[in-house]
């Protein structure tokens, strides 16, 4: 969908995608947020346990599934908050 406009037109789309062990794409896996099979897909391909790993969306109803499967989440508010500032923030995440 828009990713083929994102390859195209971010110059630094594959030096981000490169800072990823994996990288899911709903389109390809036909699996959509915020059912919790995207969870469990996710989970289950990569050995994960819920409960250590951390879950960042900026859309409450994915974080919300997320925190029910057991996944530590920070619900982002992307107009005030950046993820770059993650470790500021730990403390209130864990």
């Amino acid at each position: 969908m828009h990713i083929d406009y994102i390859k195209e037109n971010v110059s630094f789309y594959d030096e981000f995608k490169n800072c990823f062990d994996a990288f899911y794409l709903s389109q390809v896996i036909h699996l959509r947020k915020p059912n919790a099979n995207i969870f469990e897909f996710v989970l289950q391909e990569n050995n994960l346990v819920a409960e250590e790993c951390l879950f960042i969306d900026d859309t409450k109803e994915n974080t919300d599934i997320a925190k029910q499967l057991g996944f530590k989440v920070w619900n982002i508010d992307e107009t005030t908050q950046d993820v770059i500032n993650l470790f500021d923030i730990k403390s209130k995440l864990f």
